[in-house]
């Protein structure tokens, strides 16, 4: 189940409502989307969003990627802006030259985001906690690997299967293969880096679970309170009234 939402200045812009879930109930629609970088967002997009409920922005983009490719919706009052990056304290993985990345290079980010950037995952998943009748959007540069992670999270956090979870990551390289900014340089990035391989995401949740149990253990791990912890869990599962 994957639902895209059909703005004109993204590619990967997607529901996560529609899944079955261990507690009885499918994910709620219209509460959390995911996305690529909203950098060409359009005016009709910015209405579309607005008619869909957003009302969170939460850009997990470093603050060179910020500064290069500024956020447009950080400037429009209707819309609750944060920025909180997700990889400030990884310079020696993103300092490798793109031609020496291999193919081991994502899962090994991956688990490095889960264990250096703690207290950043934790501020970005205690700012994705929505008001009762408002939606949250969350969004890095392809929307694939820290949007990704926090999608895994949340939907582990909300009981969705993790071939579910999996799905829901491997489907990203069907959209972002389209965005023609990741086309214009393909020749230099390897083919490995921009797909979001199955092995990628069933590597990581593995790693979740043998050193966690569970979603919902790392996140209290992070520092996220039970309450925290649950009032994320309804927000997916409960319908709005």
């Amino acid at each position: 189940m994957t639902i895209r939402i059909p703005l004109e200045g993204t590619f990967n812009t997607r529901d996560l409502g529609g899944y079955p879930t261990s507690y009885g109930v499918s994910t709620v629609w219209r509460r959390f989307f995911r996305s690529d970088d909203v950098v060409f967002i359009t005016e009709a997009d910015i209405q579309l969003l607005q008619d869909i409920g957003v009302h969170k922005v939460i850009d997990l983009r470093a603050s060179d990627e910020l500064k290069e490719r500024p956020n447009p919706l950080s400037e429009i009052d209707s819309f609750e802006y944060t920025n909180i990056s997700l990889v400030e304290n990884l310079s020696e993985y993103r300092g490798t030259p793109i031609e020496q990345v291999t193919a081991e290079y994502l899962p090994l980010l991956y688990r490095m985001i889960l264990e250096k950037e703690q207290d950043a995952l934790a501020d970005a998943l205690r700012a994705a906690i929505p008001e009762t009748d408002k939606a949250v959007l969350f969004h890095c540069t392809a929307g694939k690997d820290r949007t990704g992670l926090m999608a895994m999270l949340l939907l582990g956090n909300a009981g969705v299967d993790d071939a579910d979870i999996i799905a829901n990551y491997e489907v990203t390289y069907t959209y972002i293969s389209n965005n023609p900014y990741l086309k214009k340089y393909s020749h230099k990035i390897p083919v490995h880096l921009v797909q979001s391989a199955r092995e990628t995401m069933v590597d990581t949740i593995a790693f979740i679970k043998e050193q966690y149990s569970s979603y919902s253990s790392y996140l209290r791990h992070i520092g996220l309170s039970a309450d925290e912890t649950q009032t994320l869990r309804e927000a997916l599962l409960v319908q709005r009234l």
